[in-house]
């Protein structure tokens, strides 16, 4: 019985700690379930890293140039407490369809010419005030990409931060061609640390574009790309990558200048195996001054070596005069054109016209000549620039009419050179003087270019066969005046032309040849 008793209580001993065991792994289960749920009632601290904010606005705008304040003797205009309210409104936000003219760019916005103010040129201002905290690593940094329209001043909160172009005290502005920049805001400072805690900026761009501008891009004025606004370390980055598309977008200009300057060089060096024919040189005077124009577009477009006045005056005062006065006459020595005998001073004096036109109508020295007479020798210096056209044609029409079907390979050379000549008119008629492949902007007259090259290219090789094989029968005719003997029927050292030699004609033009010709040991009689 007492071993029964034992055995019955250490059971219930057993059940009970089996039945304690359970309930402990309920009670940590529960305390689990608890444990998540209250973990998921906790909001959790998530940062998405650093940001970029497109500025479209809406910015405050008004054309004039500001006056100073007569207390700090800065512009009133870029002042933060500056009352704009009167001010128009302007969005840089892109709108549908509106692509950049040039480059085919969605973001590109028009400028102020399109916006109520067209045919304006000279100041104008555009204001902002934003609500910002200063970055994690360091002060926010505002960036220009794409095109602008002019040199400009950025200000914030009444600071003069960086600009882009030259301005001078009492002179006009020097503009350059577009390229990204970057301006760092001034840090905001509270008791000598930096200050953390949102701020309002006032940011303010004073802008400068000149008659130049206006005559030559379609929708100018001012802002075309809304600035971008953030932390130094992306705003970095975008301007890297806005520099690589800089790069890449005009990368075409340096294949065209590589291949003028190299068929220049191929057609002077052709002088050496055909001394006598002067169409290698004109060939190559022609081709240098087109090569230059698309080195001088590179340095104003990727550097700020050259202002955009002066790759207007060279390319357009100098090389370009020079390109078509001397295609004119190039084209007058490779038809053997001799009439009229006045035509080559002719073709001189209107490029020295056209040269003096640019000059005058080009919006170059604007400051002197009103605008009225800039209009007059604009439209002189395209009517010079017919002329010389016209002339390139009267010449070539008589070359076909004379050499036929030799004749009528020049044409597409010739109209590549039309094409390329009248690129400035096609756009200002907003025809496609300009096409964007990958994001590479292919202009109308790189194309005409490529045309000319080829076909002169191919021109030149022609010219060259010929003139080889002219030479060779010169050479044969002359061995045969030479060699040919009295009473012998010499055979040409050439198997595929056999030569009969009258004797008494063998003398006769034995006895015209230069002394030196007839050395006896090479005439034995």
């Amino acid at each position: 019985m007492a071993r029964r008793f034992l055995a019955g209580l250490l059971f219930v001993g057993l059940l009970g700690a089996v039945a304690t065991a359970e309930q402990g792994k309920v009670a940590t289960g529960q305390q689990g379930v608890a444990a998540v749920q209250r973990a998921a009632d906790v909001t959790l601290p998530i940062t998405f890293g650093r940001s970029v904010v497109p500025l479209y606005g809406p910015w405050k705008f008004r054309v004039g140039d500001s006056p100073l304040d007569p207390r700090t003797g800065q512009y009133l205009w870029a002042e933060p407490g500056f009352d704009d309210s009167r001010w128009e409104g302007v969005s840089l936000k892109p709108e549908p369809g509106m692509v950049d003219p040039f480059d085919g760019d969605s973001r590109y916005v028009p400028g102020w010419t399109k916006k109520g103010h067209a045919g304006y040129w000279g100041y104008a201002w555009y204001r902002m005030r934003v609500e910002v905290r200063p970055g994690a690593d360091g002060a926010l940094v505002l960036n220009t990409y794409g095109w602008v329209d002019g040199a400009y001043q950025f200000f914030a909160n009444g600071r003069l931060v960086g600009n882009w172009g030259v301005f001078r005290e009492g002179k006009r502005p020097v503009t350059y061609f577009t390229q990204p920049a970057m301006f760092a805001l001034p840090e905001p400072w509270n008791g000598g640390a930096r200050d953390p805690n949102p701020h309002v900026e006032t940011l303010a761009f004073r802008f400068w574009m000149g008659p130049l501008q206006l005559a030559q891009w379609p929708m100018a004025g001012g802002l075309h790309y809304a600035p971008l606004l953030g932390d130094a370390g992306p705003i970095q980055e975008m301007s890297r990558l806005e520099w690589l598309e800089l790069f890449h977008k005009y990368g075409l200009e340096v294949v065209g200048a590589g291949l003028f300057l190299l068929l220049a060089i191929v057609a002077a060096s052709l002088t050496l195996f055909d001394l006598s024919d002067r169409v290698y040189w004109w060939v190559a005077g022609s081709m240098v001054p087109v090569g230059l124009i698309d080195l001088c577009y590179l340095l104003g477009a990727w550097t700020q070596l050259e202002s955009m006045r002066t790759f207007f005056f060279l390319a357009f005062v100098i090389l370009n005069p020079i390109w078509l006065g001397s295609s004119a006459m190039m084209w007058r020595v490779w038809f053997h054109e001799r009439r009229p005998v006045w035509a080559p001073k002719a073709i001189a004096a209107l490029a020295v016209l056209y040269a003096l036109f640019q000059l005058l109508g080009g919006h170059l020295i604007y400051t002197l000549i009103p605008d009225a007479a800039q209009e007059v020798f604009h439209a002189a210096s395209l009517v010079v620039r017919v002329l010389l056209l016209a002339m390139i044609g009267v010449t070539v029409g008589r070359g076909i009419r004379r050499e036929g079907r030799e004749g009528w390979f020049v044409l597409p050379a010739v109209a590549g050179l039309a094409v390329a000549q009248f690129e400035g008119e096609l756009i200002s008629m907003h025809l496609p003087g300009v096409f964007s492949i990958k994001g590479m902007v292919i202009f109308m007259s790189e194309v005409a270019n490529l045309v000319l090259i080829v076909t002169l290219a191919l021109l030149l090789l022609r010219r060259l066969l010929v003139s080889v094989h002219r030479q060779r029968k010169m050479e044969l005719d002359v061995r045969q005046a030479v060699f040919g003997r009295a009473g012998n029927w010499q055979r040409s050292p050439y198997p595929s032309r056999a030569l009969n030699v009258n004797p008494a004609v063998v003398r006769r033009r034995r006895s015209n040849l230069p002394r030196e010709t007839c050395h006896r040991s090479w005439i034995q009689d």
